[in-house]
């Protein structure tokens, strides 16, 4: 059966639209370049196998996976299971594509916000613990390398106790 890629293309052009989204945004928030949307986009080349970034495009997109294969083969691309997992759906629209994206994958496990302003300044950092499966359990050595990252961003040398 021959694929059809021109569907694919404006399926992604599309899907793309609709969110407001710009090829570069899409790119970013894929994790791919601008190039690799606008050569998927432009639906004139026939690739012999489906090419890898096409799992992050569909993350990207709020699609499940396989749908880029339902697509050229004629279907239609199937929505992630809850609107949880749709890039944007719970995040404010301030926080840039990629790092929404990131958010939206993985199992978060624990949180460190660290102030770094200087008087009049309210800057700060976030720093995440995840995990790509929330199934999977978090071992004593992920949680002393954890205290480790924590007690570096904090500025604490290891051995000092930390000032409450």
């Amino acid at each position: 059966m021959d694929r059809d890629w021109a569907r694919l293309a404006e399926a992604i052009r599309q899907a793309r639209a609709t969110r407001g989204w710009r090829q570069i945004d899409l790119a970013d928030a894929a994790g791919v370049t601008e190039s690799t949307i606008q050569n998927l986009e432009a639906g004139t080349r026939t690739y012999t196998r489906l090419p890898q970034s096409l799992k992050a495009i569909e993350r990207a997109l709020g699609w499940a996976p396989g749908s880029a294969v339902s697509i050229v083969d004629g279907g239609d691309p199937t929505p992630l299971s809850s609107p949880e997992q749709a890039p944007g759906s719970v995040l404010p629209v301030d926080i840039p594509l990629r790092v929404r994206q990131e958010l939206q994958q993985g199992h978060v496990v624990d949180t460190e916000v660290v102030d770094l302003s200087r008087p009049g300044s309210k800057s700060t950092v976030l720093v995440l613990w995840k995990k790509g499966d929330s199934a999977s359990a978090v071992t004593a050595e992920e949680v002393a390398e954890w205290t480790r990252i924590q007690r570096a961003v904090r500025g604490i040398p290891d051995g000092d106790t930390p000032a409450t």
